[in-house]
């Protein structure tokens, strides 16, 4: 896969700095570890009944070697804050792994698209709008939701969208990156006590959304919208 960027000299500086912010936030909970680390996730992850209700988790009851005792796991900020906050933080080496692997893959090309700004603004927008999908499914959910995959999922389809020469290959990765979580339990839930999950729907959401940003993009800019796409993306050119 190609690193990102199409154009001699354009650097994607959002893309990189996204991806270090991501993996500075993964070092930070490999020093906390344990209960300190779950506990993080209820602070800075997205629980759907904080949104929905107004109502914060303020304590957690959790098995300890002491017994079952309480632990603070009040956020510090806002629950509209952890829309934004959920998206820089994974589970696991294979969950930040695979995310930033796409990121870099095709970020990178989506910033040249875009430019760097309304990159950024179009990343922050993906996120949101995966978020906001997930918490749809379930209201009153109160395990928190982490990771960027439903960012990333908007990406690589807007990806597919601004450069549809190329869409066979982004089609095959985009499989891959909607379904190997599945297949490999990468975890983008992580309930404490509870095992992890997959937040599904965030992908969807995502994907649904960073596909009709960069077709409003290029109906804008007057582009044609799925020029050279062909499908199913196997066909022989003849």
């Amino acid at each position: 896969m190609m690193g990102p960027g199409t154009s001699p000299g354009v650097r994607p500086d959002v893309t990189y700095v996204l991806i270090a912010l991501n993996i500075v936030a993964f070092i930070y909970l490999l020093f906390l570890g344990g209960l300190d680390r779950d506990i993080f996730f209820y602070k800075y992850g997205l629980i759907a009944s904080e949104l929905t209700s107004g109502e914060s988790i303020e304590t957690l009851n959790v098995l300890t070697s002491r017994g079952v005792v309480p632990v603070d796991v009040s956020s510090p900020i806002p629950a509209w804050g952890t829309v934004f906050t959920s998206m820089f933080v994974h589970v696991g080496v294979l969950h930040i792994l695979a995310n930033m692997l796409f990121l870099f893959g095709f970020g990178g090309y989506v910033e040249h698209k875009l430019g760097h700004v309304r990159y950024l603004i179009f990343y922050l927008a993906v996120g949101v709008a995966a978020a906001w999908t997930q918490v749809a499914t379930d209201l009153d959910a109160r395990v928190p939701v982490i990771g960027a995959s439903g960012a990333i999922s908007g990406v690589v389809a807007a990806y597919v969208l601004a450069f549809p020469y190329r869409h066979s290959a982004a089609l095959a990765l985009l499989f891959m990156l909607v379904i190997l979580p599945l297949i490999l339990d990468i975890g983008s839930v992580s309930p404490v006590g509870l095992g992890t999950g997959i937040a599904y729907m965030s992908h969807l959401g995502g994907l649904v959304a960073g596909a009709l940003l960069m077709a409003g993009f290029k109906f804008m800019k007057k582009e044609p919208i799925l020029q050279g796409v062909r499908w199913p993306p196997w066909r022989r050119l003849t």
